[in-house]
Parts: C-alpha cells; structure tokens; sequence
C-alpha cells in the first residue's frame, strides 16, 4: 500500500498532537502559583500548535495558519503561567515564546 506524504504529515501532526495532550494536560495543573483553569485554556486554545512545540527532530518547521490564529487570541500571561511552570517534555519551550515571532504577530512572549 502506497501512503501519501500529506498522510504521513497528517499521522506525524496527530501522534504529536496526542503526545502533547496525553503527557502536558496532567502535569499543567501542577504548582501553587498555576491557575489550572489557564493551563487547560492553553492546551485548548493552542493545540493547533503542538506541531511546531514538540521537541522532536520531526517537528513543524513553522507553525501552521491555525496555530498562528489560535495564538492571536490567547491569553500571554496565562501561556507564560504554563512555560514557567513544571517542565513539560512535549513542549519544547523556546519555540513555543518563538510562537508570536514565527507567526509574524506583532505580540511578544517575555516570561521571566
């Protein structure tokens, strides 16, 4: 059976997509300072990004039309309430404060 490249693309978004969910979801509600209501608007609203996030080498090169405009809508602070808290090894965090640049927003990330 011969797959298409947009299948394998398609497959490779999906298994990240559900790596990014299965394994950050349940450690984003730790911390005293961490809203759990922020991390689980995060995951909602920037899943479309989890390609572009994942610390694999087969990561997005950029993020998709649907990251970018999910990103145009999130809350900043909330997003820096998740990279500043317990390491998350689905998100590689320095793509993810690259997000409004690789989106051409005019926003930007600054977490301390």
């Amino acid at each position: 059976m011969k797959t298409s490249s947009a299948g394998a693309s398609s497959t490779v978004r999906l298994f990240t997509t559900w790596l990014f969910v299965a394994f950050a979801l349940p450690q984003l509600h730790v911390g005293d300072a961490q809203d759990p209501s922020c991390a689980g608007r995060m995951i909602q609203q920037l899943n479309a990004c989890a390609p572009f996030v994942s610390p694999s080498p087969n990561a997005a090169s950029q993020p998709s039309p649907a990251c970018c405009s999910s990103l145009q809508n999130a809350d900043l602070s909330c997003m820096c309430q998740v990279l500043n808290g317990p390491s998350i090894p689905t998100l590689d965090r320095t793509k993810a404060l690259s997000l409004p640049q690789a989106c051409s927003l005019s926003a930007s990330i600054t977490c301390n």
